[in-house]
């Protein structure tokens, strides 16, 4: 009997306000051109191969997937309107729209989701979907408008791989999804047609018959500035519109220009300083008592000015599935010592160094080289753990030394920042031991309470009985932490102001559809020195 679980229903809840803006003053009108700048060059465009960066963000344009995640990470309808899943967990059906049209002119139907989930399970083209698919035995065309999915076994996650973007069997099939040509001009079914691109530049209008309703805006136009003085400059001299994920620490230049509104939504990847659980790490007290022994406040304002939020663990703060009763390790020095002297650990022999059974309490910290943040930050932890004598060396890798040596497990310990934003499943491929030797649990962490926790999150459907478990997650992973907890970095995103309408999502997803220029306001601003300006600042 297939039953609608009361999760997948969710259309609407109420928005943050530190974390989604809205504005709404003046009346919508149509028209106008938006150029939106970054450093990051173009990708693929193309839904199963390509997820992250410039390229996701223009993916988003021009595609939808069955489903969405909203601002608080819940699934909520998009091509489906609505679904359905049998009590066993195994069986999801899912309804489509119908009338929906790709750019082309083309009707969408159950033959598009077929192919293109079954293109995400071929190898050659694993990516990031792939893995909510593993489980997934086949897919069934139930009618026109209707497609059934079959799991091997009850996992809810699948959802959020639905939120893929479909591709056109009429146009993609037979085709390798790899060849930049085939992908020379995308068709989808988004909000935007993407007319033309190249790895530092796209071109996209609005698609007028977009089954949520036109965009207001006419065009929008991507532009890639491999340095960062000129994107400021152009953004100075007014060809630049909007500037999308740059560093908080622009911050200062950016405030100058006056007439660009900033918002500073919380990234969703966590910082963290992961240990190699084998030999001094192996006791919960060492990793707790380091906790305690960094200063995170003092963190936060050296390394980030305060643009970000202290971690209490690895849930995104602004998902469904966070636990807002944990609160961060308290700075306490005092306590650090106490709990590492019940480990055994003392001072034997006067050198400040700790020691137990002849192993003194040091370890190496790996960190990729040209990482700011990274190195700001372990600077301030390298003078913390000192003060209570437990003594750090750092080694810098570039990137593919770097990967190497997390891959084969080779470091003592290592600051990095890893994604946390959608499913909070995301969690089982870091902490889960099953994945130490097949997945990313690279640090060799085991826990039985959060295998099981872990587990059953992915089994259950319904959104409680989910909450509870991960609920639970954090509160052991908490009282048992993988390392040292960070914070979480904002990401500064600037809008001219004459634009209206936008919205910021905590899971970082740019929602154009809705933006809009006033007739009125469609000239744009320049600062007195223009370019010049820009460059000075950028200088300084």
């Amino acid at each position: 009997m297939i039953r609608a679980t009361l999760f997948l229903l969710v259309t609407t809840l109420s928005f943050l306000p530190s974390c989604y803006k809205s504005e709404t003053e003046e009346k919508p009108a149509y028209g106008g051109h938006l150029t939106i700048g970054h450093y990051e060059p173009i990708d693929i465009i193309n839904s199963v191969v390509s997820n992250s960066g410039t390229s996701g963000f223009l993916i988003h344009m021009a595609f939808n997937g069955l489903v969405k995640p909203d601002e608080k990470f819940y699934i909520v309808p998009d091509l489906a309107y609505k679904w359905e899943t049998s009590k066993d967990g195994l069986k999801w059906r899912f309804y489509l729209r119908e009338g929906v049209k790709f750019h082309d002119g083309i009707e969408l139907t159950a033959e598009d989701v077929k192919f293109t989930y079954d293109l995400v399970k071929v190898p050659k083209y694993r990516g990031y979907y792939t893995q909510f698919f593993e489980p997934v035995k086949q897919v069934n065309i139930v009618d026109r408008y209707t497609i059934e999915m079959i799991l091997s076994q009850p996992y809810a996650p699948v959802l959020s791989g639905l939120n893929v973007g479909i591709l056109p069997k009429h146009i993609y099939s037979g085709r390798n999804l790899r060849d930049p040509g085939v992908n020379k001009q995308p068709v989808g079914t988004g909000p935007f047609k993407v007319l033309e691109y190249s790895s530092s530049k796209a071109t996209l209008e609005a698609n007028r018959d977009y089954f949520k309703g036109r965009p207001f805006l006419d065009n929008v136009t991507f532009r890639i500035f491999k340095e960062q003085k000129t994107l400021f400059a152009k953004m100075m001299d007014g060809t630049v519109d909007t500037i999308i994920d740059t560093n908080p620490e622009n911050v200062d230049i950016l405030k100058q220009v006056t007439y660009f509104k900033h918002y500073k939504p919380l990234r969703p990847f966590y910082f963290v300083l992961a240990f190699q659980h084998k030999e001094i790490f192996k006791d919960r007290r060492v990793r707790i008592a380091l906790n305690h022994a960094v200063n995170k406040k003092e963190l936060l304002e050296n390394v980030l000015k305060n643009d970000g939020e202290i971690a209490s663990g690895t849930v995104y703060p602004g998902s469904w599935a966070f636990n807002k009763k944990i609160g961060p390790y308290p700075y306490n020095p005092r306590k650090a010592l106490k709990l590492l002297h019940e480990a055994g650990w003392s001072d034997t022999n006067g050198n400040n160094i700790l020691d137990k059974e002849g192993v003194e309490l040091k370890f190496t910290v790996l960190l990729k080289e040209g990482n700011a943040i990274q190195e700001k930050t372990l600077k301030y932890i390298l003078v913390d753990l000192n003060r209570i004598g437990v003594s750090i060396k750092t080694e810098k890798y570039f990137l593919k030394q770097f990967i190497e040596s997390i891959t084969k497990k080779k470091f003592d310990a290592i600051l990095i920042d890893l994604v946390g934003r959608g499913d909070p499943d995301n969690n089982y491929r870091f902490w889960h031991s099953s994945q130490i030797e097949k997945g990313r649990n690279f640090f060799s962490y085991e826990n039985e309470k959060i295998d099981k926790y872990l587990k059953e999150g992915r089994r259950v459907s319904e959104i409680d009985m989910r909450k509870k478990l991960y609920y639970q997650f954090q509160e052991e992973i908490f009282n048992d932490p993988p390392g040292i907890l960070l914070f979480w970095a904002n990401s500064l995103f600037v809008v001219h102001e004459r634009f209206k309408g936008m919205k910021v999502h905590p899971n970082w997803i740019l929602d154009l559809k809705d933006w809009y220029v006033p007739e009125g306001s469609r000239q744009k601003k320049k600062t007195e020195n223009g370019v010049q300006m820009a460059e000075e600042r950028a200088e300084n």
